[in-house]
């Protein structure tokens, strides 16, 4: 599995204070009417590829609305959450879990003893995403040398899972 198939751009719009109710029920229908969005939590609208940001981006910028473009991570359905996942990601309205891609390390582990470097990689563990050899396992960011260091001592190879 290529992990970057799941990397999906969005933008976090901020909605105007003092528009009236009825203002962003009209976004919300003309964005359904002419852009397909792939999933959203709450003023975070995801889209499945570039092509359909551009669709959402317009209709966005009708409405002046300013937003800022970011990038987050599906998790695969044959994901394992950490307990810290909700501190760098979140669950969309169509219960798909969401990280942030700019906030977080995926790599794999090769050789060595890796099934015993788990029990450290397990307290920083954000998400793992089981995988044939070896999982993908998903940290905070700030924690990608302390991965290096473990894999070193656990004599293991460390291949980032997103490049």
């Amino acid at each position: 599995m290529k992990l970057a198939e799941y990397v999906r751009p969005a933008i976090d719009i901020q909605i105007p204070q003092g528009k009236r109710p009825g203002y962003y029920a009209q976004f919300v229908k003309e964005l359904a009417g002419n852009a397909c969005l792939y999933d959203r939590d709450k003023e975070l609208l995801i889209a499945q590829d570039e092509h359909q940001l551009q669709d959402i981006c317009r209709v966005v910028d009708r409405y002046a609305f300013p937003y800022e473009a970011m990038q987050v991570l599906e998790l695969p359905g044959n994901s394992e959450f950490g307990r810290y996942a909700d501190d760098y990601g979140f669950h969309s309205r169509s219960e798909r879990m969401y990280l942030y891609l700019d906030h977080i390390y995926a790599f794999q582990l090769i050789g060595g003893e890796w099934t015993q470097a788990r029990f450290q990689i397990d307290e920083y563990l954000l998400a793992a995403v089981h995988e044939e050899q070896s999982p993908i396992w998903i940290v905070p960011a700030e924690h990608q040398d302390l991965m290096t260091g473990i894999a070193k001592a656990y004599g293991c190879k460390l291949v980032p899972a997103l490049t």
